[in-house]
C-alpha cells in the first residue's frame, strides 16, 4: 500500500469529491449561459434554400422539358432597442456566472478543509493508539510485577487485582482507539471521494504549521477573512444579477 502525503491526499479529493466535481459543472454551464445571452448583442443570419424540379410533357411538336429551380434566400436581422432589456439579460449572466466561479472556490477551499481535517483527525488517533499500546505493555508488567511482589509476600492480593484492573482498562481503551483509527481513516477515504473499505495508508511525516497569522488581532484575521471568503463574494454576485433585470 503506497503511503500518500498530505499534498496528494488533498489533491485527490479536490479530483474526486462529488462537491468540487458539482460546483465545477455549475461553474461551467452558467460560463455557457453567458456566452449565449452575450449573443443577443450580436445580429443574426439565417440562410435558405428551396428547389423545385419541374418536367413539362411534350406536345404539339414541343419535347419535353426538364428544369431545377433554386431559389436562395439570405435574412439579416439585429435587435436595435429593447429598452435594456438585453443589457439586462447579459449582466444578470455575467453575475450569476461570477456566483457560480466564487461557489466553486468555496467548495474548493471547503473540501481542502474537510480533507485537512480528517487527515489529522487521523494522524491524531494513530498517535493515541501507539501511546496505548505502550500503555498497555506498561499495565501487563505492573502486573507482572504486582503479582511477583505477591509471591514473595511484598504485596497484598489488592494490590494484585488493581493491577489487574489498570492491565483490563488500559486493553478496553486500545480496542476503543482502534475503532476510532477505523472511523476516522473511514471519513478520510469519503471526504476524497473514495469508498470507506479502500485500503490506503498516508505519510504521517506533517510540516510544522506557521502559527504566525494567529499572532493577529482578532479584528485583522475577520477583516481578512471577509475578503477572501468566496460564498460572501458568490451571494453579492447573485444580489447583483437579481438587481441587472431592474436597474437597466
Amino acid at each position: 500500500i503506497r503511503r500518500l502525503t498530505l499534498t496528494e491526499i488533498v489533491d485527490l479529493g479536490l479530483r474526486s469529491n462529488p462537491t468540487t466535481r458539482l460546483a465545477w459543472a455549475n461553474a461551467h454551464t452558467a460560463a455557457s449561459v453567458y456566452g449565449s445571452e452575450r449573443g443577443a448583442w450580436y445580429p443574426s443570419i439565417d440562410a435558405d434554400v428551396s428547389a423545385v424540379r419541374v418536367k413539362t410533357a411534350a406536345s404539339q411538336g414541343r419535347s419535353a422539358v426538364e428544369q431545377s429551380v433554386f431559389t436562395p434566400s439570405v435574412t439579416l436581422s439585429y435587435l436595435l432597442l429593447d429598452f435594456g432589456g438585453r443589457s439586462g439579460r447579459v449582466g444578470g449572466a455575467r453575475n450569476q456566472l461570477l456566483s457560480a466561479s466564487f461557489r466553486h472556490n468555496a467548495a474548493i477551499q471547503d473540501v481542502v478543509l474537510q480533507v485537512q481535517i480528517a487527515y489529522f483527525q487521523y494522524l491524531a488517533n494513530r498517535a493515541l493508539l501507539r501511546a496505548q499500546r505502550t500503555t498497555v505493555e506498561e499495565a501487563g508488567t505492573n502486573l507482572v510485577a504486582a503479582e511477583e511482589r505477591r509471591r514473595v509476600g511484598l504485596a497484598t492480593i489488592a494490590d494484585v487485582l488493581q493491577a489487574r484492573t489498570a492491565a483490563s482498562q488500559a486493553q478496553l481503551t486500545l480496542q476503543t482507539i482502534e475503532g476510532n483509527v477505523q472511523t476516522t481513516r473511514g471519513a478520510l477515504a469519503l471526504s476524497l471521494g473514495l469508498p470507506a473499505n479502500l485500503p490506503f495508508d498516508v505519510d504521517t511525516t506533517v510540516a510544522i504549521a506557521d502559527v504566525a497569522p494567529l499572532a493577529d488581532s482578532v479584528n485583522s484575521i475577520i477583516a481578512t477573512a471577509l475578503q477572501g471568503r468566496p460564498d460572501l463574494a458568490a451571494s453579492r454576485a447573485e444580489v447583483e444579477a437579481a438587481l441587472a433585470g431592474v436597474t437597466e
